[in-house]
């Protein structure tokens, strides 16, 4: 046991000196430094930045050609020939005189060559980007669709981050986002959705000693094959891989990231098999899977800013649109169900000490004050409130008497704070009575508020 406790500090250590710096590519001081890693990460967000500024450049090429073809009439009253004079270019570059009466007989040709530029040529213009940046010729145009897969926690931060460097983007250059967990039901969702040119972002767990672990790297890789697998012209989705195992890399997928790790370390593996499995499960849930995580804001943030680096169409990628109106954003995770009948029946009805109900039973967001009342000393026949009726605890310190609301979701006192509901503390006023408060309603899920009044009231003695 304490081998492997040391492990473990080691991995954090080492996670915390050296990982972040290698994956990030900055120091904990903000300098930049060279990692391989780094690199490859960008050179990514890079490449996937074309699939995204495709559909600009291309109509920002066809509306030169335009430009040119037409804007010709003004100067010179015609337009240009272009497959004409092409034609004529090429056979005086092979050395062959233009022949007048040949290139007569093909301008009806020419002119529906002319035609058809004018009418596809975007799409023209397009495949002869892709062969020029290397990318797949036969992929789909227009809008790409970037699915996230990895466990639940990280594929919906993602998803959320991706979808909000975006949010400012044009329509014209910008990406639809989905995110699902390759373990279970991200197949089932987007199987029959994959096209030409689907971008699949896929994270996959280590597994080299835990065969939980391994269960879970086998179905996301098997989901990444079958996604591969669907298929159109001979072209699928393209797909990246990111994780730290390298067999990752020997799977066919378009690009394999492997991070560094060192699991397979002489100490580790001297260790039973067992705490072999626990190590690795404990890493994996804590810092390989933050690992992909903060890989991929490095590559998504580089796509970003590589898009609103688009000239005409830049945007502040930084930013966004859906500024939070309340200090209480709700974590990607589902709210928690509770039973209210239930609640109602375990709910005490004796006395407590002050000790005990001093405990911050509920995260507190006002400040102190020298003007709150005293932490109560007796709650009397507390109940189940509604909107309509709000259920009161009494308390009585230094000759004052205080009724305080019993909330549906519960309630606690942290430091002279009543705390209300999970996200929101109450303050009891001195000098005001029928103070306004908010209150969970019953059909409403955890964190959501309605306003209700009458909160509470208080009488002092002579």
């Amino acid at each position: 046991m304490p081998e492997s406790l040391s492990i473990l500090i080691r991995i954090k250590a080492d996670f915390l000196d050296r990982r972040v710096t290698s994956i990030a590519g900055i120091t904990a001081s903000g300098g930049a430094i060279k990692s391989s890693e780094n690199q490859q990460l960008v050179s990514i967000g890079r490449k996937w930045a074309l699939h995204v500024t495709e559909a600009p450049f291309a109509w920002g090429i066809h509306a030169l050609y335009v430009l040119i073809v037409l804007g010709w009439t003004i100067p010179f009253g015609y337009t240009i020939p272009v497959t004409q004079m092409v034609v004529r270019l090429i056979l005086l570059a092979v050395g062959n005189p233009s022949n007048l009466l040949l290139l007569n007989l093909l301008n009806p040709a020419f002119i529906l060559a002319d035609i058809g530029i004018a009418i596809f040529g975007p799409w023209l213009w397009t495949l002869g980007l892709r062969c020029f940046q290397g990318r797949e010729l036969l992929a789909r145009t227009g809008k790409r669709t970037l699915v996230i897969g990895d466990v639940p926690w990280v594929h919906q931060l993602l998803e959320s981050y991706v979808s909000k460097l975006f949010s400012l983007s044009y329509g014209i250059a910008s990406l639809e986002v989905h995110g699902a967990n390759p373990q279970d039901h991200l197949l089932h969702r987007f199987g029959h959705r994959v096209v030409r040119g689907t971008l699949v972002f896929l994270g996959v767990p280590d597994g080299s000693r835990s065969r939980k672990l391994k269960q879970d790297r086998d179905a996301a890789i098997m989901t990444g094959k079958q996604a591969d697998g669907v298929r159109n012209l001979g072209v699928g989705a393209e797909i990246v891989a990111v994780g730290h195992n390298r067999e990752i890399e020997d799977k066919g997928f378009n690009d394999a990231i492997v991070l560094e790790t060192k699991t397979n370390s002489r100490k580790t593996a001297k260790l039973p098999a067992d705490q072999q499995a626990a190590i690795e499960e404990l890493r994996e849930s804590r810092f390989n899977s933050f690992e992909r995580l903060l890989a991929s804001y490095v590559i998504f943030w580089a796509l970003a800013k590589k898009v609103a680096s688009f000239p005409f169409l830049g945007y502040q990628h930084w930013k966004s649109q859906s500024r939070t109106r309340i200090a209480t954003t709700a974590a990607p995770v589902s709210a928690i169900n509770f039973d209210l009948t239930d609640a109602k029946a375990t709910l005490p009805t004796q006395a407590v000490s002050t000790p005990t109900y001093r405990q911050p039973l509920l995260l507190s967001v006002v400040p102190n004050s020298q003007e709150t009342a005293d932490a109560p000393t007796h709650i009397d026949v507390p109940s189940i409130g509604t909107l309509n009726q709000p259920a009161f605890g009494r308390s009585q310190s230094n000759s004052k008497e205080f009724l305080y609301p019993i909330p549906v979701l519960g309630a606690g006192v942290a430091d002279k704070n009543v705390g209300v509901g999970v996200f929101w503390g109450i303050k009891p006023q001195q000098k005001i009575q029928g103070s306004a408060g908010c209150l969970p309603h019953n059909n409403l899920e955890l964190g959501t508020f309605v306003p209700w009044f009458n909160l509470g009231k208080r009488k002092r003695e002579n």
